[in-house]
């Protein structure tokens, strides 16, 4: 077995990142912009809408991850613990029984001071969850069954 000392591999890492800064173009390419531009059109942001007289609201953005996955990051503007999923259907019912098909979305993360935001990658493409899907907002602090917010992500 060989060993390399890391002065070495700093080195070489060093003159590579050299050669590939140096090469470099001075703006990006044009194939690069139009793939920034086309995420960008592909990234759709859709409201959440207050239920049963809850003041939550908020929007949740939805972007491809590759062919078969979608990132879905849920913003409230309000702090507070909610419990997030994604559930095929057209409407946020009250009382559902959770099924199969349902998402556990990870829950907002709690700051006094800021909103609460969620991201999640799933492993759904975009074309299925734009299909029939919502995001449906519970309070993670009680046993309240009732949705306080829902996003209709077909629109």
């Amino acid at each position: 077995m060989r060993f390399v000392s890391v002065g070495a591999c700093a080195a070489a890492l060093a003159t590579i990142c050299a050669v590939s800064v140096a090469g470099a173009q001075s703006s990006p390419s044009p194939t690069s912009v139009k793939a920034a531009a086309d995420a960008t059109r592909a990234a759709k942001k859709v409201t959440l809408e207050a239920r049963n007289g809850s003041s939550v609201t908020g929007d949740v953005s939805i972007y491809v991850i590759g062919r078969s996955k979608t990132r879905i990051v849920v913003r409230i503007p309000t702090t507070g613990k909610y419990r997030l999923f994604l559930h095929p259907g057209s409407d946020c019912s009250n009382n559902r029984e959770a099924a199969s098909a349902d998402v556990a979305l990870a829950p907002t993360n709690f700051n006094q001071s800021r909103a609460s935001m969620s991201s999640t990658i799933v492993s759904l493409p975009l074309e299925k969850v734009r299909s029939n899907y919502v995001v449906d907002v519970r309070d993670a602090t009680s046993a309240a069954s009732l949705a306080e917010a829902c996003a209709k992500l077909n629109r």
